[in-house]
């Protein structure tokens, strides 16, 4: 768990952060990674994935109204940089701003890169429909 001083930084970083404007390539208009694309980021940055991956889980364990919809929510909410209204989604979404804070070695880019992956991993396994958690049951067993 991050000290009490650590949250208040990261919650002054992420206020920075949100007066700034929103990058061009982070738009909802970027089209989907392609397949390759893909593989190379999870050749290369699957310590990100798992950064990524490992928050939506862990929501998943703590609160019984996380599902492949709600983190399908979150993941597009930090994509496009909305402010989502649901409960669970601001939580995953908190929580992603705070991993992003601390991965300043990735780029922008990347990071959106990363969710599009992330997200089209959840596609992949789930309808995204309230209630189905496909995605999070298969990504659980590899996040201890």
């Amino acid at each position: 768990m991050l000290s009490k001083k650590h949250l208040e930084a990261l919650k002054a970083q992420r206020k920075r952060r949100a007066q700034r404007p929103i990058a061009g390539s982070l738009s909802s208009q970027k089209p989907k990674l392609s397949d390759s694309a893909e593989r190379r980021m999870m050749r290369e940055h699957a310590d990100l994935l798992q950064n990524i991956e490992f928050v939506l889980v862990a929501n998943y364990r703590e609160q019984d109204d996380v599902d492949d919809y709600v983190v399908e929510k979150a993941l597009q909410a930090a994509i496009r940089r909305i402010a989502p209204q649901e409960p669970a989604v601001q939580s995953i979404l908190q929580q992603l701003d705070d991993i992003r804070e601390l991965r300043r070695d990735a780029s922008d880019e990347l990071w959106a890169d990363a969710l599009r992956v992330v997200v089209s991993s959840v596609r992949s396994h789930s309808s995204c429909r309230a209630g189905v958690t496909h995605y999070l049951n298969f990504v659980s067993q590899f996040i201890v």
